[in-house]
């Protein structure tokens, strides 16, 4: 029977639904969330469920990742627990999503995951962007909230079309040059003090800087396909730099330090949703732009 036991209570497989890009996969799916587990090991019969496509440990108290040898079919596993080091995954090699949050301090023992697509290393205490070069085929990674001061090692995956690296302690826009296929990138919450770095992102159509300390903006002229732009509290005092975003959908500027907008114009004629709430404008234009809101 599909059946495991944990503090002698049963747990059985039913079917998931994993979605990679637009492609929607049915998973033998084992849900073991929040369950206390301190190992892997203490699961008694999961080395029997060779056919295990899909299994989640989030929330519990595991510290070492071991035991998972025998799932040669497993293609996503979420462990969100206090994990210091990756490894145990060596013979997984059906991998296709991997999330790790815990206390993970270095990205290492990836090497053999090739056909991962998904990986999300967020609410760690990663430093550094390294150890990536086998993951040819990754098109998600997300590296939320950890200590990343620097973007580094990222050459070498240039299918990746989501990125996430907000909540870590950025600077600089940098290292992105050679992923042409990005069409997503959230870098809220950093230390960002100006737009750089994005001219060869030319598939970009979502960029979220929210949360910075961005005064300007400009840096954006060769992002034509950009739709989404949000940045949303930083020390914007005035709109510029918009010409060249003839595709833009959603823009928000709320929450910066704008004093006028009565030189403002559309950049683009499908723009939709503008919110410009929180700036220190006159009662006026503010009310003339709130009907540029889009309240879904």
């Amino acid at each position: 029977m599909n059946l495991v036991y944990v503090n002698n209570k049963a747990y059985s497989i039913r079917k998931d639904p994993q979605y990679y890009g637009i492609e929607q996969q049915w998973l033998n799916h084992l849900d073991l969330k929040n369950l206390g587990i301190i190992s892997i090991d203490d699961i008694e019969g999961l080395d029997t469920l060779t056919d295990l496509e899909s299994l989640d440990l989030r929330d519990n108290l595991i510290t070492k990742i071991s035991g998972l040898d025998h799932l040669q079919n497993l293609s996503r596993l979420q462990i969100g627990n206090k994990i210091e080091k990756i490894e145990g995954l060596e013979h997984l090699n059906a991998l296709k999503f991997l999330t790790i949050h815990g206390n993970l301090t270095k990205i290492e023992n990836l090497e053999h995951l090739q056909n991962l697509l998904i990986l999300d290393l967020s609410h760690n205490q990663i430093s550094e962007i390294s150890n990536l070069i086998s993951l040819k085929g990754l098109t998600y990674l997300s590296l939320s909230s950890n200590n990343i001061s620097n973007i580094r090692g990222l050459d070498d995956i240039r299918l990746l079309g989501r990125l996430n690296l907000s909540f870590n302690k950025i600077k600089k826009i940098e290292g992105l040059e050679s992923l042409s296929s990005l069409f997503w990138l959230k870098l809220s919450n950093n230390r960002i003090t100006q737009i750089q770095g994005l001219d060869s992102l030319k598939k970009l159509s979502t960029l979220n800087l929210d949360n910075n300390k961005i005064t300007e903006i400009n840096g954006l002229d060769s992002l034509s396909e950009l739709r989404i732009l949000s940045l949303y509290r930083n020390r914007i005092t005035r709109i510029s730099g918009l010409n060249n975003l003839s595709k833009l959908e959603k823009l928000n500027l709320s929450e910066n330090l704008i004093t006028d907008l009565s030189d403002f114009e559309f950049p683009s004629n499908y723009l939709y949703d503008l919110r410009v709430h929180g700036n220190p404008l006159p009662k006026k234009q503010l009310r003339e732009f709130r009907k540029y809101e889009f309240h879904h």
